[in-house]
């Protein structure tokens, strides 16, 4: 093996072993790792998209090659030996059908795995923004809950200082109160239909919260079913 396939088998291991820290971690600590790999510099990724880049050229070049030693080797099967083969010509190029295909798998690996880690930090992306979402709102329902509280109060303490005798109240006195009582009243039940809808917008948030939590122990599966195919793979190259 080359150099250049080592490398590609290093970058083939690695993948595998984020997958497998993914897969094995609990749900904190995969978040955690996740996120290490969200806040890496900006360097890194291009560098990383120039990898990916580099992989699918190689991706096509071995598929390219695999395809000649196949049509070479269907010739030799057929009876039809072209002169430039030589004796050893079967065995030739059974070798560089061999060496073609193991870098076909090697590098559709490299990229499947690579797609797989992408959607997973996508969706802990999805995920942390609804969870931040979802605490907004919780705080702000928590406040607009304690206003609409206070609101309540203040409007059974005016009621009950209505209800009490007095005769130093006037007409204009019981006007300002009433008027007071509407606005409190109209106040409490604007806070009253915005709480309702805050607890809306909560309960979305926590099913959408479900169902990505969902969606990621499906992936995390798939990625252990693809870890396993892949440790197969580089077993039976070995």
């Amino acid at each position: 093996m080359s150099l250049l396939w080592q490398a590609v088998f290093s970058v083939l291991v690695l993948e595998a072993g984020v997958t497998a820290l993914v897969c094995i971690l609990p749900h904190t600590l995969a978040s955690g790792f996740l996120a290490a790999l969200l806040r890496l510099p900006q360097s890194v990724r291009r560098w990383f998209w120039f990898v990916v880049l580099l992989i699918a050229f190689l991706l096509l070049d071995a598929y390219r090659t695999a395809n000649k030693y196949q049509n070479l080797y269907d010739e030799l099967k057929g009876g039809k030996i072209p002169a430039a083969v030589g004796s050893n010509g079967v065995q030739h190029t059974l070798s560089q059908l061999f060496r073609a295909q193991r870098n076909l798998y090697m590098t559709s690996m490299v990229l499947l795995l690579t797609l797989v880690i992408m959607k997973l930090i996508s969706l802990f992306a999805r995920e942390r923004d609804l969870i931040s979402k979802a605490g907004s709102a919780e705080r702000k329902h928590q406040a607009l809950e304690k206003q609409a509280k206070g609101a309540q109060k203040e409007l059974e303490r005016m009621l009950s200082q209505n209800s009490q005798p007095s005769d130093k109240e006037d007409s204009e006195e019981d006007a300002v109160i009433v008027n007071s009582l509407t606005v409190a009243k109209a106040e409490n039940q604007e806070l009253k239909a915005e709480v309702a809808s805050l607890k809306a917008q909560l309960e979305a948030l926590h099913k959408q919260a479900i169902h990505q939590q969902r969606h990621y122990k499906q992936m995390s599966e798939e990625l252990e079913a693809a870890h396993q195919a892949t440790s197969s793979e580089s077993k039976k190259d070995k």
